[in-house]
């Protein structure tokens, strides 16, 4: 009988809820894995007894999953970057800690903590490009896709920049209100040439991923996974957090359309072979099985595109 796992979301069909059908999917071989969710909800109905695991993705839905008894079957992470304070009780009440990009990841081990890595991927059977970038025109269109939020910087930040150029820009900001179906999402990335962020917040950016499956380069500050997927210059370009920094590369960007076009044909194929499910679902499994102490073949948790990074080393026993 394989063993038992809860996943507690926010809503069905938000990002959560995609990451976790991926999961189980992928996992399928290895656990029995349901999904509940908790948005919304005073109070969550679980059967805690019928699960080996209980997990949450982000600290501010721990409390639902605590399990009093038995807090080693909870495990709870950091999704976005949050003043310590705010987490740090959270994390005290479960037995096991993630995050999903490597500045969070150290910033646990901070706090004293031994967390798992665990990055987020992409369904690149549902993103892939479809239109070639500077489709039916001559000029550069920047686009951004991602939860409306003052941590983002979409308003107060990104549009004054792209104003001030006068720049097409093609934005989403979705919310729980206006979400568009995820196999839908893949037409809002063919119309810009160029993925923009800049955010305070967010771990592993999807919006990044998923343009980079659609052989979109990007322009991001130092945040998340950026600097994990991001090679400058590559794929993309990496910036401080400065109007002029911005600028710059997308100035660069308009001067150089065949080097953009290249950088997009480089990150479709960095993330075909390094960032899909597929491959990500290993540290899920990794870090499953390390905390039920459950022993398999050791080339079912290979990721060699994170090999270098000292988290996935650290969780391998490396």
């Amino acid at each position: 009988m394989k063993p038992k796992i809860m996943i507690l979301c926010d809503l069905e069909g938000w990002a959560w809820d995609i990451k976790s059908k991926q999961i189980q999917k992928w996992l399928e071989p290895y656990y029995d894995i349901d999904i509940e969710y908790a948005c919304f909800k005073k109070n969550v109905q679980l059967d805690r007894n019928k699960y080996d695991l209980l997990f949450v993705y982000g600290f501010a839905f721990t409390n639902h999953l605590l399990n009093k008894q038995n807090k080693n079957k909870c495990i709870s992470g950091v999704t976005a970057h949050r003043k310590k304070n705010q987490i740090q009780s959270a994390m005290n009440s479960v037995g096991h800690h993630h995050a999903n990009s490597v500045l969070l990841y150290n910033e646990l081990k901070k706090m004293g903590k031994k967390p798992f890595y665990v990055p987020n991927g992409v369904d690149e059977k549902l993103f892939f490009p479809i239109k070639p970038l500077y489709h039916r025109r001559s000029y550069l269109s920047v686009g951004h896709i991602g939860k409306k939020s003052p941590n983002k910087n979409q308003t107060s930040f990104l549009e004054p920049i792209i104003k001030s150029m006068r720049l097409s820009y093609q934005p989403h900001y979705n919310d729980y209100s206006n979400a568009i179906p995820h196999d839908k999402m893949i037409h809002k990335y063919q119309y810009f040439d160029i993925f923009i962020a800049a955010s305070s917040e967010d771990g592993t950016p999807n919006g990044l991923l998923e343009a980079g499956a659609c052989g979109r380069p990007t322009i991001i500050n130092h945040i998340g996974n950026a600097p994990q997927l991001i090679k400058d210059g590559y794929n993309g370009f990496i910036v401080d957090m400065k109007p002029e920094a911005y600028k710059e590369k997308i100035q660069w960007c308009m001067n150089h359309p065949k080097e953009v076009i290249k950088m997009g044909e480089n990150g479709l194929k960095e993330i075909r072979e390094k960032w899909t499910w597929k491959l990500m679902s290993r540290n899920y499994l990794l870090m499953f099985d390390r905390i039920l102490g459950i022993e398999r073949d050791s080339s079912l948790y290979e990721n060699p595109a994170l090999d270098h990074i000292q988290g996935y080393r650290e969780m391998k026993g490396l």
